[in-house]
């Protein structure tokens, strides 16, 4: 079209169903190309136009920074169409969450969406979770059974750590999301584990990674043709060091969820809130493990904390309870400045990864800590623990 209505003379042929007849293009891409190619971003914007609050199927994706706008922009446009997504993003970005989303807001909705996590299951388990199984068709296999394909007929089939699959199953995959001509972009034919017989299913599927598959495609580890068959819409979403805005409104929403969970389990439960200081806290931290640990460490904090109120101490407390929190001090220095930085709350937060790994490495013996930490006596140390609010059962032996 660019060719065709610009430099070149050119016959444009419009098809369907097998027919061919000549066609008019309406408009004069010169036009327009330019512009855009000018300020790319500016065409962009009206991905992020919109919260994810006011767009139907999105409504649980809570925040308003530009970073997730554009997310959910391309996820609402994606969802419409029955291409394939490819959903990249670390660890807790919630890949799991989007991709429900995308369903939601398809034409799909009313049809099943099932999910298999493909890290979890073995080679052999897991062709028979997609693809179903005969009768015998190994050790255990008593009946026939569907696969999530057929199962999922009419709807999306989530496909959840797909770069963690072997070289052998991405072969099938790739068989079963070959196009069938005439059939749309969403038919396919599946064979159950032991069966030679093909069985036609309109799926639409959506896959997620937290891997850099170009780097697993250079290594040889990832199929290049499997990728792009994913990857109709690549949609990557922001970690929350990149949407720190949202963090506050985030951390509320999971405290809401939390506080009704404790409510249903304890009838007169007493609704916690965070105090600001707590909020505050919150939206500094780095969040390495993203909303799955912001969402662990409310947790934590809610049940050990007595009073309605969580305070800043209580998170920073669960914070480290956590597997990754020696991660907050390796990245300590390179924190952003400005957005409510405070340096000494900074320093002091420092201060607490050292003195928690000194207590752990010095088996709770306050004087053996001390020692480690160049400190003259315990007495020195047990009151930087004190005003740093930090707790354990602990000795004061040497």
């Amino acid at each position: 079209m660019l060719l065709g209505k610009t430099r070149f003379p050119a016959t444009f042929y419009e098809t369907y169903g097998g027919n061919s007849w000549i066609t008019d293009v309406p408009f004069d891409l010169i036009d327009v190309i330019p512009e855009v190619l000018r300020d790319p971003d500016a065409h962009l914007q009206h991905l992020a136009a919109q919260a994810p609050a006011e767009i139907e199927g999105f409504e649980d994706i809570a925040g308003e920074s530009r970073a997730i706008r554009d997310a959910v922009g391309r996820a609402k446009r994606a969802a419409i169409r029955n291409v394939s997504v490819l959903l990249v993003g670390e660890s807790g970005t919630g890949k799991e969450m989007f991709a429900q989303a995308i369903h939601k807001a398809s034409n799909r909705r009313h049809k099943p969406m099932r999910s298999v996590n493909c890290a979890a299951l073995a080679k052999s388990l897991l062709e028979s979770e997609l693809f179903g199984h005969t009768k015998g068709a190994f050790t255990g296999a008593d009946a026939e059974r569907k696969g999530l394909f057929e199962v999922a007929d009419g709807g999306t089939v989530f496909l959840d750590e797909i770069g963690e699959c072997d070289l052998e199953t991405q072969a099938k995959l790739l068989r079963v999301l070959q196009p069938v001509t005439g059939e749309g972009p969403s038919v396919r034919y599946i064979q159950r584990l032991g069966d030679d017989k093909d069985r036609r299913v309109d799926v639409r599927i959506i896959a997620a990674t937290n891997k850099d598959l170009f780097a697993a495609i250079r290594k040889g580890e990832f199929r290049e043709d499997l990728y792009y068959r994913l990857a109709g819409i690549s949609i990557s979403l922001p970690p929350l060091r990149d949407r720190k805005t949202d963090i506050p409104k985030i951390a509320e929403r999971f405290l809401g969820l939390l506080n009704a969970q404790f409510e249903a389990d304890q009838p007169g439960y007493e609704h916690k809130s965070l105090s600001a200081s707590a909020i505050s806290f919150v939206k500094t931290q780095l969040w390495q493990g993203n909303v799955r640990q912001l969402y662990n460490a409310l947790m934590q904090a809610a049940v050990l904390t007595d009073g309605k109120i969580i305070g800043r101490k209580e998170v920073a407390a669960s914070i480290a309870e956590m597997p990754n929190s020696s991660n907050q001090l390796s990245v300590a220095l390179v924190r952003p400045l400005g957005d409510e930085f405070d340096l000494e709350e900074h320093l002091n937060d420092i201060r607490r990864q050292y003195l928690r790994r000194a207590m752990e490495e010095s088996g709770g013996v306050k004087a053996k800590a001390a020692r480690l930490l160049g400190m003259k006596n315990y007495q020195t140390l047990d009151a930087q623990l004190k005003r740093l609010g930090i707790t354990g059962n602990w000795s004061t032996e040497s």
